[in-house]
């Protein structure tokens, strides 16, 4: 219940740049796999309309989710910037379905023209305006994340709006930012 200064984390949106879209055809998803990231949910909605998942991570969840997923998922595990760049630019979306703090993944994907579908609670409420960036789904709600996923399908992104979006959480605009609040108190 006390005001906050809020900074958020900068994100390199030199080096996460969109690519000539190909219409990509997967959902892709980047995080921890631990339990409170509802990794659960997005394998199930997935799964239940025959959309790939991609999953970038790696965590202790690793075997339960293993044996949720079906012939549609795929766990990708740790990969490097430019595999993750490749991906990000080469998925139809990227979904959060957990509620994160902030999510540096949503930003990300924004910077490479990839709209987001995400549990409208906490950080991402910040990063993603409906119907502009992406879409949200009630968290916890495997139905509202299904019928969000059939949403999707027929909504076109700007990648440019996507781009711009990104570029308010860049390193240069973090620097400022940075610096701004630091004179304010000095």
């Amino acid at each position: 219940g006390r005001e906050a200064l809020v900074l958020p984390p900068p994100v390199d949106t030199a080096f996460f740049t969109p690519a000539p879209r190909g219409g990509g055809d997967y959902a892709l998803t980047v995080t921890a796999l631990a339990p409170y990231k509802r990794l659960d949910l997005a394998i199930k909605a997935c799964e239940l309309r025959g959309i790939p998942l991609r999953v970038v991570g790696t965590g202790p969840e690793k075997a339960r989710l293993d044996a949720l997923a079906g012939p549609n998922t795929t766990f990708e595990g740790w990969v490097d910037g430019e595999r993750l760049r490749q991906l990000y630019r080469g998925a139809r979306f990227v979904l959060q379905p957990g509620v994160e703090d902030f999510g540096i993944a949503p930003v990300e994907a924004l910077a490479c023209g990839t709209p987001v579908v995400a549990a409208g609670e906490g950080g991402v409420l910040d990063i993603v305006d409906p119907g502009v960036h992406g879409l949200f789904h009630r968290p916890g709600d495997l139905g509202d994340l299904v019928r969000v996923l059939d949403k999707i399908q027929g909504v076109e992104f700007n990648p440019l709006n996507l781009r711009q979006r990104a570029e308010t959480f860049s390193r240069e605009r973090f620097v400022l930012r940075l610096r701004r609040l630091i004179e304010e108190r000095a």
